[in-house]
C-alpha cells in the first residue's frame, strides 16, 4: 500500500480576479487520486490521505508520483497552478517506511519556478513476500527536500543545511572515527567541485554562470544560456591546514546572470560545510541535485537547482571514479 498524505500548499500564486480554489492531485502510473478543493486561498490546507493499492507489486527504484496542482473551476477545465513530481526510490529499498517531503517547489507547465511549494509524508507498507534489492539500498541521499538521486532537490540554502538518514549516534561515532585516523597538523587536502547541469534558474533570456567559492579561492563556469544549463566542469582546490579548520570551511556555489545589466547580477546560492562532505562514504556526495536560494531572503523561494558533485581528497586517498 501506497499512502500519500498530501497536507498543504503555500505561497500560490493570485489570479487576476481573486484567489484560486486549490486542489490537488496524485498520480501513481496509471491512478489519479485526488483532495477536495479549498475555496479562496493560496495557502491551502488539505490534511488529507490518498491511498494506492499496488496489488502485491513492490516499488523500485525507478517509481514515482506526480503531483498536481489545479485551481478548480466548477464549469470547465481545472487549470494548473503547479506541479512536481517525487522518486520513491528511499522507500523501493523497504528500509525507510515514510518519506517526509516538505515545501517542494512547483513548476508550471515550462518548468519555470511558480514561487509556491507543498508539503506532504509518503508512507509505504511493502507487500509480505518483498525483499529488499541491495542494489535499491539508500546510497546517502540527503533528506529534507529530497526528491530522489538523479532527480533530487534537496532543501538546504544555508551552511550546513543537509542531513542524512540513518541513527544520529552511529552517524557522529562514523564521523569521530573517519576523523580520529587524522593527525592534528597542517596536512595537504584536495577539494574537487563538479558543476553539472542547472534546472529551472529564474529569469527570462538568462545566461547563468556558476562561482564556486573554496577556502578563499573562486573558480567560475563558463557561460551557458537558459534556465536549464549544462556545464560538467570540474574545479579543483588544493589547501594545506588543519584538518579541523578545513572542515570548519565551507563550499560556495553563486549563480549569477551574466546578461543582466548590473554587473553578475546574484540569481541564488548554496553553501555546505566541507565536514559533512568529508563525513559521507568515500568522502564524496555524487550527482545531487542542491536548491538555490535568495541569501538576503530565505522565505523568497527556490531560485533553481543545480546538479554537482563534491569530493574531499587527503593523503593517500583514492577519488571514487
Amino acid at each position: 500500500m501506497l499512502r500519500v498524505a498530501v497536507e498543504s500548499a503555500a505561497g500560490l500564486p493570485k489570479k487576476k480576479l481573486g484567489s484560486p480554489d486549490p486542489i490537488a492531485s496524485v498520480l501513481f502510473k496509471d491512478e489519479k487520486k485526488k483532495t477536495k478543493s479549498v475555496s479562496n486561498e493560496l495557502n491551502p490546507v488539505w490534511n488529507e490521505t490518498l491511498e494506492f493499492d499496488l496489488k502485491g507489486v513492490p516499488l523500485d527504484s525507478s517509481s514515482y508520483i506526480d503531483v498536481i496542482v489545479k485551481d478548480y473551476e466548477t464549469l470547465g477545465k481545472d487549470k494548473l497552478i503547479g506541479s512536481a513530481k517525487i522518486s520513491l526510490k528511499d522507500l523501493s529499498s523497504g528500509q525507510v517506511k515514510s518519506l517526509p517531503v516538505k515545501n517542494l517547489p512547483l513548476v508550471d507547465e515550462t518548468g519555470k519556478n511558480i514561487g509556491g511549494n507543498i508539503s506532504m509524508t509518503i508512507g509505504y507498507e511493502p507487500p509480505a513476500s518483498f525483499e529488499a534489492n541491495p542494489q535499491d539500498q539508500p546510497n546517502g541521499n540527503m533528506t529534507g527536500n529530497t526528491v530522489g538521486e538523479e532527480g533530487d532537490v534537496t532543501d538546504a540554502g544555508v551552511r550546513g543545511g543537509f542531513t542524512s538518514p540513518g541513527d544520529p549516534r552511529q552517524k557522529l561515532e562514523t564521523r569521530i572515527r573517519m576523523r580520529h585516523n587524522l593527525t592534528n597538523k597542517p596536512q595537504d587536502f584536495q577539494v574537487r567541485v563538479r558543476v553539472i547541469e542547472g534546472r529551472q534558474l529564474s529569469g527570462n533570456n538568462i545566461k547563468p554562470v556558476v562561482k564556486v567559492h573554496v577556502c578563499g579561492e573562486t573558480h567560475r563556469t563558463r557561460i551557458r544560456k537558459g534556465n536549464n544549463p549544462y556545464f560538467d566542469e570540474m574545479f579543483f582546490f588544493n589547501v594545506n591546514m588543519l584538518p579541523s579548520e578545513l572542515f570548519d570551511e565551507v563550499v560556495s556555489f553563486r549563480v549569477y546572470n551574466a546578461s543582466s545589466f548590473r554587473a553578475d547580477c546574484l540569481m541564488g546560492e548554496f553553501k555546505l560545510d566541507i565536514g559533512y562532505i568529508y563525513d559521507e562514504p568515500a568522502h564524496c556526495i555524487m550527482k545531487k541535485w542542491i536548491l538555490l536560494n535568495d541569501p538576503d531572503d530565505s522565505s523568497s523561494g527556490a531560485k533553481g537547482y543545480l546538479k554537482v558533485s563534491m569530493f574531499v581528497v587527503g593523503t593517500g586517498d583514492e577519488p571514487p571514479v
